[in-house]
């Protein structure tokens, strides 16, 4: 691991070790922020411990519907893909 890079989580200064570069990092710990502060504004949780773990819960949430819409593109670009591969040989 080549950087580390000191972030803030829920009041609590952390020292990240990480091959990503500072820039992505704190992209990625604003990300997680603000899903912590508008899981903890919304559900109106003390604490902390249940506070992350929903914030963890909603962004795997988030990831999974992600993956399965990009899956999903895929499947459609190889379609896509092999109609024009198909009309490509016919005309050829």
């Amino acid at each position: 691991m080549g950087n580390s890079v000191e972030v803030k989580l829920l009041e609590q200064r952390l020292l990240v070790k990480t091959d990503e570069d500072e820039e992505y990092t704190k992209r990625v710990v604003d990300l997680v922020d603000n899903k912590i502060h508008e899981i903890r504004d919304n559900a109106r949780i003390a604490s902390k411990l249940d506070v992350a773990l929903l914030t963890a819960m909603n962004i795997a949430g988030e990831y999974i519907k992600t993956r399965e819409r990009l899956e999903k593109l895929e499947l459609k670009a190889d379609k896509l893909s092999e109609l024009i591969d198909a009309k490509i040989t016919k005309t050829v």
